[in-house]
């Protein structure tokens, strides 16, 4: 009887490694996220029913990076953020976000401008979608939807 003990082990934990491995492509269970490696710029910010659309020139102003480290890189107008990010996918393209560890330079940006607006609300994030139609990114925060496009450039 104990010459079968080794092989049931072994048998047990071959088994307990093809479970974990099959784990791997399950929603919840990956590495990486719809963000990963991602970059997108500012386009629009809803705020108590209101839209505010960003002109071009703005837009270019006003960008967030989520690196594949966790590392968030944003451009806040005329100054430069850094944090962290981590997602959870709930669904293919939407999910809960955290961003934490929000810093910036404190450089004063002509008007209007809402990189300080970003930095302060960010942290606050809930939940990140993508729009099936448009592309769009959109994080909810605590008292804004920002709405962003994808950027190619990087």
């Amino acid at each position: 009887m104990s010459i079968f003990k080794p092989v049931i082990r072994a048998a047990i934990l071959s088994g307990a490694a093809l479970a974990l491995g099959a784990c791997e492509g399950l929603p919840g269970f990956e590495d990486e996220t719809v963000l990963d490696g991602t970059s997108w710029t500012l386009v629009n910010i809803r705020e108590r029913g209101v839209a505010t659309r960003l002109d071009p020139d703005l837009q270019g102003r006003h960008r967030i990076t989520f690196e594949r480290d966790g590392s968030l890189v944003a451009q806040l107008d005329c100054n430069r953020g850094q944090g962290r990010w981590s997602a959870r996918e709930t669904g293919p393209e939407s999910g809960t976000i955290v961003i934490s560890g929000m810093t910036s330079t404190r450089a004063f940006c002509p008007r209007p401008s809402f990189g300080e607006q970003m930095a302060a609300e960010l942290p606050s994030a809930t939940d990140f979608e993508i729009a099936p139609r448009t592309g769009r990114l959109r994080v909810i925060t605590r008292d804004a939807t920002y709405v962003f496009e994808r950027a190619y450039d990087r």
